[in-house]
């Protein structure tokens, strides 16, 4: 993978949750903050929010969609990719 593909991956990544979390559901901004602030501070970033993504898109696939998600499912998705890279 290319730096430049790694570098659209993240930004469509962060944007995806960020939208959702904070854009969308405003109460959900500390946690947003808090998860994507810790896991770049300790240089997983990427993974954490690769990670996320990934299982959101699992879950889109068990319910028919990424429109039959809730925020709860993003948080959910953010919260288990930084409890595996972080924690």
């Amino acid at each position: 993978m290319t730096k430049e593909i790694a570098e659209n991956n993240l930004h469509k990544w962060f944007w995806v949750f960020k939208h959702k979390m904070v854009d969308d559901f405003p109460e959900y901004h500390s946690t947003f903050d808090l998860i994507a602030g810790n896991a770049d501070s300790n240089g997983v970033l990427y993974e954490v929010l690769e990670f996320a993504y990934r299982h959101l898109e699992v879950e889109a696939e068990l319910r028919g969609g990424m429109d039959n998600l809730s925020v709860i499912d993003y948080s959910a998705a953010m919260d288990y990719a930084y409890e595996e890279w972080v924690n």
